[in-house]
C-alpha cells in the first residue's frame, strides 16, 4: 500500500473493542446498517503473523466493497472510502455507543449478533446484555 493509503489516526479504541470480544466470541463482527447505502461490516481476525486485524467492508449478495483494514492502531484504507464510511469509522473509534444506538434505532437488531432487540434497555442502547458482556460494554448497557 502507498503511504497515502494509510490513515495514521490512531484507531486503538476499535482494536480494544475487538480484543475484548475475541476471548468470548469465535468470529467477532459488528454490522452497522446506515439509513442509506450498504451495511458496513467490521470483522476481526488474526493474520498469519499473529497480528490482530479488523477488516472493513460492505456486502450485498455477491457484491462486496473493501474499505481496508485496521491494525497496529492505523487504518490502511483500500480504494477511496466515501465520507459516510470515513465518518462511521471515526465515530465508532471515538464513541462506539453513539454509532451502535443510531444503527439499532434503524432496524431494532443488535449490531453484534444481529438478533432482534426485545427489551427496553437493549433497544435503548442498541445491543443486549450478553453482547454487552462479550464486548466489554456492560457499563454502557447499564446506563
Amino acid at each position: 500500500m502507498d503511504e497515502e493509503d494509510i490513515l495514521p489516526n490512531q484507531y486503538k479504541n476499535i482494536m480494544t473493542l475487538f480484543s475484548t470480544s475475541r476471548y468470548t466470541l469465535k468470529n467477532p463482527r459488528i454490522t452497522i446498517e446506515p439509513r442509506r447505502g450498504l451495511p458496513v461490516v467490521f470483522s476481526f481476525w488474526i493474520n498469519n503473523k499473529g497480528n490482530e486485524v479488523v477488516s472493513i467492508y460492505s456486502r450485498s449478495g455477491d457484491y462486496r466493497v473493501e474499505y481496508g483494514q485496521i491494525h497496529n492502531g492505523n487504518w490502511y484504507k483500500k480504494g477511496n472510502p466515501d465520507k459516510r464510511v470515513i465518518n462511521l469509522v471515526n465515530t465508532l473509534n471515538t464513541n462506539p455507543g453513539k454509532v451502535i444506538r443510531e444503527a439499532s434505532n434503524i432496524e431494532d437488531k443488535c449490531c453484534f449478533c444481529r438478533k432482534d432487540l426485545t427489551d427496553g434497555q437493549s433497544t435503548k442502547v442498541g445491543f443486549g446484555k450478553t453482547c454487552a458482556e462479550n464486548w466489554g460494554l456492560k457499563d454502557i448497557w447499564l446506563r
